[in-house]
């Protein structure tokens, strides 16, 4: 009976943080989903029109935009220390058709990574099971450096951009130059003409 018990007092606890984390992984799931269907809806709208939407991100993930035909996204970071600039490279999946730009979710990343490496410093990132939407009207973010800095000056994206919520910083005990996005994070969705424009909305 007491080993029973034991059990009990270390099996519930740990089924109860295990519960708690995959309800926050599911809210992040569904953060994007919701997040996608209004880009969809906006891409329909008209030039001129606005939404806003939230996007929800649990830690290590990030959203992603790949350019059509474009194999990796580029980010290129200013760090605010002197020699401990580096760069973030995001592979595509390939989960859309390459004629079209992909929006993704990237969760359980793995990582290649080389610092201290002069003109070398990088963050591979890779993603074994990424969320993917095709997108047929270009995306555009207004500003890369998106969040709070961290020890950091800006950040330079190439062939579409990033949205990372502790993503870097968990490549490598050495980064420490990065913006930090908020967990609930707010953007006004623009319909321009060609483009859908994502600017910066005020959290709350």
């Amino acid at each position: 009976m007491t080993t029973v018990l034991l059990a009990l007092i270390i099996f519930m606890p740990a089924c109860y943080v295990a519960s708690k984390y995959f309800r926050l992984s599911e809210q992040g799931v569904k953060g994007y989903t919701d997040f996608v269907d209004t880009v969809l809806e906006i891409e329909k709208a008209p030039t001129g029109a606005k939404k806003t939407a939230f996007i929800i991100m649990d830690v290590g993930t990030a959203m992603v935009y790949f350019e059509p035909y474009q194999p990796e996204v580029k980010v290129t970071v200013d760090a605010a220390f002197p020699y401990t600039d580096y760069t973030i490279i995001l592979n595509n999946p390939q989960r859309c058709a390459p004629e079209k730009g992909c929006l993704c979710l990237f969760r359980e990343p793995k990582f290649d990574t080389t610092l201290y490496k002069p003109g070398y410093d990088t963050i591979k990132i890779t993603e074994l099971s990424p969320l993917c939407q095709e997108v047929a009207t270009p995306l555009k973010l207004q500003d890369c450096s998106r969040g709070r800095a961290n020890n950091v000056n800006s950040y330079t994206c190439f062939n579409g951009f990033i949205l990372e919520r502790h993503l870097a910083d968990k490549a490598s005990i050495a980064v420490s130059s990065y913006y930090e996005v908020p967990r609930r994070t707010k953007l006004i969705l623009n319909r321009e003409a060609g483009f859908i424009l994502f600017s910066e909305g005020q959290n709350g």
